[in-house]
């Protein structure tokens, strides 16, 4: 019996601690969706252990007492007879003898560190079992008050997209205010009361009156055309009242941000709003230096924790709760332009899970691709644009690869066929371009590794041979990632030792999310030299400043925040 009482008491200790271990690791580290079913299995062993423990030790605490008076009284009553022989009896006082069956206390330190109860400290086996409670109580918390809680039907925002010389598009959001109305006039700084007017004459509208319905999930896209360039306007929606400025037509300087990966409430504080993105605060402050932000993948976590939902709505859900944490930031005011990872579908997406595309892509046009340029032809998700003559090219990494475990060769893909072409092309369109811009969701470089590594273009090395070649033959070309939760550069050499000719990366993630204590990258050849390796930060952001200055040269700076704070910075010239 003692040895099966051990057993179960060890077996308590174990699921206590794996238990806390666990969480601790989903709250503080990493959201993933398999840890869930961890932890609840663990906490119902934990549980049915712990009060047939407890039970078990409170009935042979009682039982023992039970027993000890009984004795005693049994003892007195002999010593009082035997009293007048001894001359003692009236004092007889007799300690009851523990049997076998009844629990030795147990320490302080085993109640609340392994978790064991204890009847003989019913204090600290309380707080043991409601710290456990708490634990699994924080773990529901992050899994489901967002999403279950908090669908926000009625959220109404306005956000920049991608502003041209001569143009500027807004996603608006309005679920409960028709018509929606939209005006805009360029900005005069000598009235900034300019929004606190009853008469709009002088201003340009546009009118959204039965146009916003279910099917877009009450949202609206503002594309408005004839803008001078290098112009300041005030535009005023329902939710928004603010001011854009054009880009200038002649090459000059122009600064912007690149990050991606961003989810609420990670790492967990049970403290914060269920919707808040540390991410947006943190780095509030470089608003106003830049003048857009390319935002790299993983906008929304549509499976982390758990998958809620395999339709079009419970992927709107997500970007409802971002756009209501963002339009409490400066961030809704910075012209934002967007490419898709694998969370706006499902982690590590490939054509196998093809039947969460459509309806995550469907969201992610309505909140996401509307607001971007337009794309390179109809109905694909990868676009182009330039600014002050520096070229932009964002690929589309999901939509047209292969299975990532099918053999590498020329049969297997990443960008497909009409991608790879359209790259191609623009390449040798812009090859008098001092820079091109390419943005890659996922890393192009190989020296990351692990687990999921066939999931990036590691996985697909012929077809990144091929177009390392063509980068080389172009030169200039400067790639931005995110994806990994790290930050590093890398330079991939021409061959032929033409340092013009040199390809560069840029990566960092993620904005607001956890970062991994294991490192995964690695240099492993000489063709891609690691230049910078940065893993730590929950909060990672690249800022790039490019400028043409007038001897004709043009400087490329990257600079990268962790954290909010400014922590390395790279010069290219060109």
């Amino acid at each position: 019996m003692l040895f099966v009482r051990s057993m179960l008491v060890c077996l308590c200790a174990g699921s206590s601690t794996l238990m806390r271990l666990v969480t601790y690791v989903f709250l503080r580290w990493i959201p993933s969706s398999s840890l869930p079913k961890v932890i609840y299995s663990l906490f119902v062993a934990y549980f049915t252990l712990f009060f047939y423990i407890f039970s078990s030790e409170r009935q042979a605490v009682l039982e023992a007492e039970t027993r000890g008076l009984a004795n005693s009284s049994e003892k007195a009553t002999t010593a009082a007879n035997d009293s007048s022989e001894k001359k003692t009896g009236e004092n007889a006082t007799v300690s009851p003898q523990p049997s076998a069956d009844t629990p030795q206390p147990r320490s302080l330190w085993s109640v609340l560190v392994w978790g064991v109860p204890s009847a003989t400290r019913p204090g600290a086996t309380l707080l043991t079992i409601v710290i456990n409670v708490s634990l699994l109580a924080f773990a529901l918390d992050l899994i489901y008050t967002s999403h279950q809680v908090m669908p926000i039907f009625n959220l109404a925002f306005t956000r920049a997209g991608y502003v041209s010389d001569t143009s500027a598009r807004f996603v608006i959001r309005e679920a409960l205010r028709f018509p929606l109305i939209v005006r805009y006039r360029e900005f005069d700084p000598s009235k900034p009361d300019v929004f606190n007017i009853t008469n709009w004459s002088g201003w340009l509208e546009k009118n959204f009156a039965n146009k916003l319905d279910e099917s877009t999930d009450y949202t609206a896209l503002v594309d408005i055309a004839g803008l001078k360039p290098a112009t300041t306007y005030a535009i005023s929606t329902p939710s928004l009242n603010s001011t854009f400025t054009t880009a200038p037509s002649a090459p000059g300087k122009f600064s912007f941000l690149s990050s991606s990966c961003i989810k609420a409430r990670i790492p967990y504080n049970p403290f914060d709003h269920p919707l808040k993105i540390n991410g947006f605060r943190i780095h509030r402050a470089l608003v106003s230096q830049v003048d857009f932000f390319l935002f790299l993948g993983d906008f929304i976590y549509a499976d982390v924790p758990i998958l809620m939902g395999e339709d079009e709505e419970a992927y709107r859900i997500h970007y409802r709760h971002v756009y209501a944490d963002l339009k409490l930031s400066e961030f809704n005011r910075l012209p934002m332009v967007h490419v898709f990872d694998d969370h706006e579908i499902i982690n590590d997406y490939d054509p196998g899970s093809s039947k969460l595309y459509y309806p995550a892509t469907s969201a992610w046009k309505t909140y996401q691709g509307t607001g971007n340029p337009p794309p390179v032809h109809p109905n694909v998700t990868y676009y182009t644009f330039e600014r002050q003559g520096i070229p932009f090219f964002l690929m589309d990494t999901r939509s047209y690869r292969s299975l990532k475990h099918d053999p590498d060769g020329p049969n297997k893909t990443l960008l497909g066929k009409d991608q790879l072409h359209d790259l191609r092309l623009w390449l040798e369109e812009h090859r008098d371009a001092p820079f091109k811009i390419i943005v890659s969701s996922i890393p192009f470089t190989k020296n990351w590794r692990g687990i999921d590594m066939y999931d990036t273009w590691a996985g697909y090395l012929h077809e990144r041979a091929i177009i390392l070649k063509w980068f080389w033959d172009v030169g200039g070309v400067v790639i931005l990632s995110g994806d990994r939760h790290e930050a590093a550069a890398i330079k991939f050499p021409s061959p032929d030792g033409a340092s013009k000719k040199d390809a560069y990366e840029f990566s960092a993630s993620p904005l607001s999310q956890f970062y991994l204590p294991i490192r995964t990258h690695k240099q492993r050849d000489n063709e891609d030299v690691t230049i910078m390796y940065m893993p730590d930060g929950n909060s990672k952001v690249g800022k790039v400043d490019i400028e043409t200055r007038d001897d004709g040269s043009t400087i490329l700076g990257y600079q990268l925040y962790i954290d909010g704070t400014e922590r390395w910075n790279y010069t290219l010239k060109a």
